[in-house]
């Protein structure tokens, strides 16, 4: 449950960032009088996090947000741009501190529309799944899998080997929507 607080718009998503921070994404434009753009955190008590440093924040809905182990926190959705920073298109990736995570964004154009959902896997690889056929200006059809190498020159890449027919051996998982 969120804490209190009113919103003018829809919520998609909200994530607990731990016990005194909340992340709301969705068709956002108004929370409690506060002009905001699709995506925001929350203190525990309601209030906004001020410093989640947001300029043009994101151009469209956000739909999807998960918090990785390390307290990261992916958000995907119909987007094209967060901040308007390069390589935001459709999936951000924020680092604990709440800054974009230039290690994920790398110098990837992202998807060519939207990510629906997505499900990061044990081995800290990422299926994505939305209506997009391009994923970095590689043909995809609605479903792909990123690689994260964490090194100093990382950069998220689209599996080429990844095989669909093979998913249900794989994971115990399905996805479900219009792609």
């Amino acid at each position: 449950q969120l804490p209190q607080g009113t919103t003018q718009m829809t919520v998609y998503t909200s994530v607990e960032m731990d016990s005194t921070s909340y992340f709301v994404g969705g068709g956002l434009n108004f929370y409690d009088g506060t002009a905001i753009k699709n995506g925001i955190f929350l203190n525990s008590d309601g209030t906004l996090d001020t410093s989640f440093e947001v300029t043009t924040g994101f151009n469209s809905v956000v739909i999807d947000a998960q918090k990785t182990p390390d307290g990261k926190l992916y958000v995907a959705g119909y987007f094209s741009s967060f901040n308007s920073l390069p390589n935001t298109s459709r999936i951000v990736r924020f680092n604990a501190d709440k800054t974009v995570d230039n290690t994920f964004q790398g110098l990837v154009s992202g998807s060519n529309n939207t990510i629906s959902t997505f499900y990061q896997l044990e081995n800290g690889k990422l299926l994505i799944a939305g209506s997009f056929t391009q994923y970095n200006n590689i043909t995809v059809n609605r479903i792909a899998r990123l690689n994260d190498n964490n090194s100093n020159y990382a950069r998220n890449k689209i599996s080429t080997t990844f095989n669909v027919t093979s998913l249900n051996t794989l994971f115990q998982f399905a996805f479900a929507g219009y792609y």
